[in-house]
């Protein structure tokens, strides 16, 4: 994540071309075009307001499926595929704290001495 934003791979993983458009309720804008295999890189600030993206098969309007933009926030990777003739979701989810998980320490150094520091300025009052 780098200056607030976070970006999310969405990739075509079904049969067909999709046309992926963003707005709200039913009123969308197409503004990009799947290929087969195909992806898309989803760029978004996670302070921005909820938004919807819908994906629709080129050849066949009846199938589209949405993608939120707290879809968008919660998983690294979205791909699109079709099961028993509807498209569906499948996510990975992003991992938040690589370097937390890889220390399997949740606190920060920079956190862990600014709180000390802040405890040591205190401690002069505690004095009896």
């Amino acid at each position: 994540m780098v200056d607030g934003k976070i970006t999310s791979m969405i990739q075509n993983a079904s049969e067909c071309v999709l046309i992926l458009s963003g707005g709200s309720g039913h009123h969308f804008v197409p503004f990009a075009k799947l290929q087969k295999g195909g992806e898309y890189a989803m760029r978004l600030c996670m302070n921005w307001v909820y938004r919807e993206f819908q994906l629709e098969c080129e050849c066949d309007a009846g199938k589209k499926v949405l993608v939120t933009s707290v879809d968008c926030c919660d998983h690294e990777r979205i791909y699109i595929t079709k099961r028993d003739g509807q498209l569906v979701l499948d996510t990975a989810p992003r991992n938040f704290c690589d370097a937390c998980s890889a220390t399997g320490n949740w606190q920060t150094p920079t956190t862990t001495r600014s709180f000390l520091c802040w405890l040591r300025s205190w401690r002069p009052l505690f004095r009896v």
